[in-house]
């Protein structure tokens, strides 16, 4: 066992392909369940496979009816016909990759204790399994912008704030969301790389520093990281610029290389009445009049407001009226769950529960179950018709082994390596029938 001189974590090594099966037989399925179904919602939605084509998800949308329906009197001409109308959707997936490796040594010197060099593997292929969920658990609640921040005082210990922007939150001022930690995403280790918030569309150079986190205060309020010296000698970074995580800190990383508009699409980005920042939501654009179904309601205020059932009612109903469905799941912190279940005592109505498998219990609204997630950004309730909801698969996570071996020697190294992938994205087939209820206190 040895840590190879770049610094990129614990390294053990096999050719063999005797490996390639027990990285396959014994641990890919264990990893992919954790992978594929890391929180609720994400096991509650269906993955579909069918509407991928190549590298992208393809569909056509029904957005119109037929208007040319009318009664008549006898003798009274047939009404004009009317037109359907429909509208294509064209996205692409994305891709989540995570590595581990394997120096040669180990494994020459496992060849008789066969059980310890299992031992070893098992801890760094479970370990990445949970990296990996924990990526998409992340992404599942944000925009696809794979941003998790922005810098405000550029300095060793960088103070963060929350995203402020339009597109991103619907409340006017940060003061609405007094309970929003602002390091919710980020930990101690991860490499991130800055973005400039102001460059128009950023081009594969436009890359700032690269550093790596070695301290979080979550302290509310006042939230800071402390990141090392860069490796990377990027360009200028500042004040207002956006943290995203990076897969290298290499001196050639250029922008392709960090999860900058190419994270999984998540709840944030679909459940909005704009576009996503930056780019259109699966490639129709929301702010274009003729395109109103393309947007999900939100409901919001000029401050935070207490939660109250008249809210909650407003919400589930406007989605009936507005998308002609019923919310089947609601979206939300633990925080705001707590706020609801309170209601739900001094109304002497503490009957609604929803079991799920393991025994688990959640609150339920209308029939619909409140989901509570440690990922779910704060002071909002997504209230979400899940049949209209999808993960686009193109691949389930597998090793990358299309040259016949799922181990790859690194180059001027005795040592290998494994890569770990998926290949999907979330997507809706109208949006419309979401409706975010937003600006909503987490306080008691």
């Amino acid at each position: 066992m040895s840590i190879e001189e770049s610094g990129h974590g614990v390294e053990f090594a096999s050719g063999d392909a005797f490996y390639d099966h027990i990285l396959n037989d014994l641990f890919l399925p264990a990893v992919a369940d954790t992978v594929i179904t890391p929180n609720t919602l994400l096991e509650r939605l269906p993955r579909d496979r069918e509407r991928v084509e190549g590298k992208n998800v393809v569909f056509p949308i029904h957005i119109g009816r037929n208007i040319g329906v009318n009664a008549i009197a006898a003798g009274g001409d047939l009404p004009d016909p009317g037109q359907q109308d429909y509208d294509n959707y064209s996205f692409p997936v994305r891709h989540v990759y995570g590595r581990v490796k394997f120096d040669g040594i180990t494994a020459d010197a496992s060849k008789t204790q066969m059980a310890a060099w299992l031992k070893a593997i098992e801890s760094e292929v479970r370990g990445l399994g949970i990296d990996m969920s924990r990526y998409k658990q992340r992404s599942c609640h944000l925009d696809g912008s794979g941003i998790l921040g922005e810098t405000e005082t550029w300095a060793g210990a960088l103070t963060i704030v929350p995203l402020q922007l339009a597109s991103h939150w619907p409340e006017s001022t940060l003061a609405q969301c007094p309970e929003l930690n602002a390091a919710k995403y980020l930990r101690v280790g991860m490499r991130i790389a800055f973005v400039s918030s102001t460059a128009v569309g950023q081009s594969v150079g436009d890359l700032g520093d690269i550093r790596t986190i070695t301290a979080v205060d979550r302290t509310l309020g006042s939230e800071t990281i402390t990141i090392a010296s860069s490796t990377h000698g990027g360009g200028a970074t500042g004040n207002d610029w956006f943290i995203v995580p990076i897969s290298n800190n290499d001196a050639g990383a250029v922008i392709g290389d960090s999860a900058y508009n190419v994270d999984p699409m998540g709840i944030m980005g679909i459940v909005d009445d704009g576009n996503p920042n930056p780019g259109n939501l699966q490639n129709i654009d929301a702010t274009v009049a003729a395109n109103e179904w393309h947007r999900a309601t939100v409901q919001t205020a000029a401050a935070d407001r207490a939660l109250t059932l008249a809210l909650m009612d407003e919400a589930f109903t406007t989605a009936m009226e507005t998308g002609d469905a019923a919310p089947t799941a609601l979206m939300t912190s633990f925080g705001i769950t707590r706020r609801y279940a309170a209601l739900l005592l001094a109304d002497r109505r503490y009957v609604g529960t929803t079991e799920y498998d393991g025994g688990y219990k959640a609150l339920d609204y209308n029939g619909a179950p409140v989901i509570a997630d440690r990922d779910s950004l704060n002071n909002r309730i997504y209230f979400l018709h899940e049949p209209d909801l999808r993960i686009y698969v193109l691949s389930d996570p597998q090793w990358m082994n299309k040259d016949g071996s799922i181990y790859h020697r690194i180059e001027n190294k005795d040592a290998y390596q494994a890569t770990l992938y998926c290949r999907e994205t979330m997507g809706t087939d109208v949006r419309d029938k979401h409706v975010l209820l937003a600006a909503i206190s987490e306080v008691l």
